[in-house]
């Protein structure tokens, strides 16, 4: 399996997941695995799903620097459907975790 397909597998695996800890584990294999190819475009939907886990299961510091990773990436998507998705799906997550950590500036 390619490292592509091993990406995609676990993207899916991970919103398959009824336990945050299982679905972040899915979240970084996906992640991990997009390290191995030009995941440009996808980037931002992977470090968006991780940070949106980690938020979730109380990691307020690994979800701020994975949203900002998220939000660096974005700059690779386009200005479709799908990229004005994701793009506002960041920032509606940025603004979650302001509310739980507000006195931390973004990164």
């Amino acid at each position: 399996m390619t490292p592509m397909h091993r990406c995609v597998v676990a993207h899916h695996l991970a919103d398959l997941q009824d336990d945050v800890a299982a679905e972040l584990e899915w979240d970084l294999r996906a992640l991990a695995a997009a390290e191995l190819f030009d995941a440009r475009g996808f980037t931002a939907s992977l470090q968006l799903n991780v940070a949106d886990a980690y938020l979730r299961s109380g990691d307020v510091a690994s979800a701020r620097a994975h949203a900002a990773l998220a939000r660096t990436a974005c700059a690779d998507l386009d200005d479709d459907g799908y990229g004005r998705m994701i793009t506002a799906g960041v920032a509606r997550l940025a603004e979650r975790i302001d509310e739980v950590d507000p006195a931390r500036p973004r990164g």
